[in-house]
């Protein structure tokens, strides 16, 4: 029998794509680099963001802090552009109440950036545990 369903975030629940990429051009173009294209991006960002950024020509003496900053700064100027995937709230409404099993969420996502978005899709009452900026996800 079923006790928890865990979910991710990015492109799962929600279809962010363009406005995660979009924050990655910003990210470079505040430090004059070439941005990636979309497609290097899809395939080479993984939760250790930074190797995507030192591939791609980011100063080693740039701290993760301060890309996510820029990062959370993009996201909260443009948080109503992303869009939940089609039945994305009824699969944990259906999880939470009609099979009364956990719900969680476990992203790589910053974790204020995801806090505020569940609060914004009214999601809350359908989750039992939120992690964020989950760099080891199989923890």
């Amino acid at each position: 029998m079923l006790k928890l369903a865990v979910f991710d975030w990015n492109g799962t629940l929600i279809d962010d794509l363009p406005i995660a990429y979009e924050s990655v051009v910003a990210i470079f173009s505040s430090f004059n680099l070439p941005s990636p294209t979309l497609a290097q991006y899809r395939n080479e960002i993984t939760v250790d963001f930074m190797k995507f950024y030192r591939a791609h020509g980011m100063h080693k003496s740039v701290p993760p802090e301060q890309l996510n900053a820029i990062r959370r700064r993009y996201l909260e100027d443009h948080w109503r552009k992303p869009k939940l995937h089609p039945n994305s709230k009824e699969a944990l409404m259906i999880c939470k109440n009609v099979l009364g099993i956990n719900v969680a969420i476990v992203s790589g996502e910053i974790a204020q950036v995801l806090e505020k978005r569940l609060d914004d899709f009214q999601l809350r009452p359908f989750i039992d545990h939120v992690t964020g900026s989950a760099y080891d996800k199989e923890e």
